[in-house]
């Protein structure tokens, strides 16, 4: 299930994106630029209050890192 939310900031507006999945939640957050049909990706940090919470926030950035290193060893 895929959960889209726009809104706007400082005459600014943003996509949050939220994915509810069986192996957790993945959440995205885009910047709307005006003119322009392309969205920019905002670095947002997740705080986690349950322990496999912070346990599958913290494999998804391992795999992020390996996924990162196996790419810029590649090429």
């Amino acid at each position: 299930m895929e959960i889209r939310v726009r809104f706007s900031l400082s005459e600014k507006q943003y996509i949050l994106f939220i994915e509810k999945r069986i192996t957790g939640d993945r959440i995205n957050l885009y910047e709307c630029k005006k003119g322009s049909n392309f969205i920019i990706p905002v670095p947002i940090k997740v705080s986690t209050s349950t322990l496999g919470e912070s346990a599958r926030y913290w494999l998804r950035e391992l795999k992020r890192y390996l996924v990162k290193k196996r790419n810029k060893k590649r090429g």
